[in-house]
């Protein structure tokens, strides 16, 4: 997420507010253009296993499809001319969109965020600088839920991607990042090309990690210096 700022409120749960998972727009356009200036070539997702990727390439992502990727993460993508994926939760206009369904615990935090919109995808896909990706219909806990279930979810969430945007939908990323060998045969059999998991880290081979793949997550919380050593290590820091 791209907040405008770290908001400091209670949810309508209670919960306090989670600033780990959101990012200033300041501070992210001081990452692009960190990375721009040392020699760093952005992709999208479908370009992950490309055997003649530049050895600094990198790959913006941004799950679930709140409405500050428009709002504030949009803006900059263009201004500096960089791309990403977003990970698009279809089923995404209702306030109980990341409900676990398994447990019927909410997320009130993510629960109470505004969402994309239609149009909002629309105007970012036809920039040609972002890409969709899969990320279930329902916000699926998918090791939770029975196997056809979760094929279900993983299917229908690329299909209902690909008729809405007319796009071709080929990387997935798992719902709260929990998987198992039995999500990764349902995404591989749904059709997609790869899948994001939020371990972290980086791939030394994405071939063959390609359902599996890595990410180093990027804090609210994280200063320039921090950023900058996750960048050249690799690791949480």
């Amino acid at each position: 997420m791209i907040a405008e700022r770290l908001p400091r409120r209670y949810y309508s749960d209670g919960q306090k507010v989670k600033n780990f998972l959101r990012v200033e727009p300041e501070a992210f356009e001081a990452q692009v253009i960190w990375l721009k200036d040392n020699g760093f070539s952005f992709f999208t997702m479908s370009d992950v296993l490309r055997e003649d990727l530049p050895e600094r390439s990198v790959f913006l992502t941004f799950d679930d499809g709140f409405a500050d990727n428009y709002l504030h993460a949009f803006p900059i993508l263009k201004k500096h001319n960089v791309s990403a994926t977003v990970y698009l939760v279809t089923n995404r206009f209702e306030r109980n969109w990341s409900t676990d369904r398994a447990t019927s615990l909410e997320s009130a935090e993510l629960n109470d965020q505004d969402m994309l919109s239609h149009e909002q995808v629309i105007e970012m896909v036809n920039s040609g600088l972002v890409e969709l990706g899969g990320h279930t219909l329902d916000h699926a806990r998918l090791t939770c839920v029975s196997g056809s279930e979760a094929f279900e979810q993983i299917l229908a969430s690329k299909l209902e991607i690909e008729r809405l945007y007319d796009v071709q939908c080929t990387s997935f990323a798992y719902p709260f990042g929990f998987y198992d060998d039995e999500c990764v045969s349902a995404v591989e059999r749904a059709g997609f090309k790869n899948a994001c998991t939020t371990d972290y880290g980086t791939d030394l081979n994405r071939a063959d990690a390609r359902f599996r793949l890595k990410r180093i997550m990027v804090s609210g919380n994280d200063s320039m210096k921090k950023f900058v050593r996750k960048i050249k290590l690799g690791d949480s820091c």
